[in-house]
């Protein structure tokens, strides 16, 4: 569930202490939500859910889309590769690193076609973080696809991927340098990255007009300026400014999401007024069972 509550800021510190608690004390009495999050069809993001994780439906796949992890062929995680080991699969499963993988950063070009030779993802130049989709979401994958990863000109893996939708086929799978983040399946969409958006409110709930100076986001760890997002440094009295800060989130992996902002503005005269906030949602991903 989130945490959030209104923020303190602008209250003037320049007011007597009594003033200051009947602003605060009758401001609170109607408590809103400092921090607000929400996707990109509007769901709040402490209501977001995981998808159903598995692609392999035996309805026909029109759409695969990976994120570049850089990984090699020992960082493969799938069911297909183990049961090409057991002899169960009818696609002759492999994953081979032909070459050295390259530093972070460094350009690679990657090349999927069926089985035949027809090309299904044309040469497609990428880095370690970038997504890449296969199909167009309205043609059937064939049953078998095959990438082929080069740098430089020369080839670096290949592998491939059971795409006939009959064979085990997950997202947050790994063939490769290649994980799987959503799939289009009989026509429906299922994604592990979901857009969002961040809103943070600035109220001014003194007397005076105040002036922002200083506004920090900190999430994971990190601690960034978003001063620059604010288009009105202004605020009147009683007004508010609203920052919008867009963002991603994985709704296939267990996490907890906080944001904590801080922030500080100056009113006419006297000492600064600040405040912090810190907002908190989770996402519970679904189990995958395998029996």
């Amino acid at each position: 569930m989130p945490t959030s509550h209104v923020s303190d800021l602008a209250v003037p510190k320049l007011l007597t202490h009594s003033t200051l608690a009947f602003i605060s004390s009758s401001f609170h009495a109607a408590r809103q939500a400092l921090i607000e999050c929400r996707s990109s069809d509007n769901t709040p993001c402490e209501d977001l859910q995981s998808p159903d994780g598995q692609c392999s439906t035996g309805q026909p796949i029109t759409e695969l889309s990976f994120v570049v992890t850089g990984g090699t062929c020992n960082d493969s995680l799938n069911t297909q590769y183990m049961f090409a080991n057991d002899g169960m699969t009818p696609l002759d499963a492999f994953c081979e690193d032909t070459g050295t993988m390259p530093p972070p950063g460094t350009t690679m070009t990657i090349t999927c076609f069926d089985s035949s030779t027809t090309t299904i993802l044309p040469a497609t130049n990428v880095v370690v973080g970038d997504r890449i989709t296969i199909g167009d979401g309205v043609t059937v994958l064939p049953t078998a696809t095959i990438c082929e990863v080069t740098s430089g000109g020369d080839e670096i893996q290949n592998f491939s991927i059971d795409t006939s939708g009959n064979m085990d086929l997950y997202l947050k799978d790994k063939y490769g340098m290649l994980q799987l983040e959503s799939c289009d399946v009989g026509g429906e969409e299922r994604n592990c990255l979901v857009d969002i958006s961040y809103s943070y409110f600035l109220r001014n709930i003194g007397e005076v007009p105040m002036e922002v100076t200083l506004f920090f986001r900190e999430r994971g760890g990190a601690e960034e300026s978003l001063f620059g997002l604010i288009q009105n440094k202004t605020i009147g009295v009683r007004d508010q400014v609203q920052i919008n800060e867009p963002d991603v989130v994985d709704v296939c992996m267990d996490a907890t999401y906080t944001t904590n902002v801080r922030v500080e503005a100056d009113p006419p005269f006297g000492p600064i007024c600040e405040d912090d906030e810190t907002f908190t949602f989770d996402i519970a991903a679904a189990c995958r069972v395998d029996v």
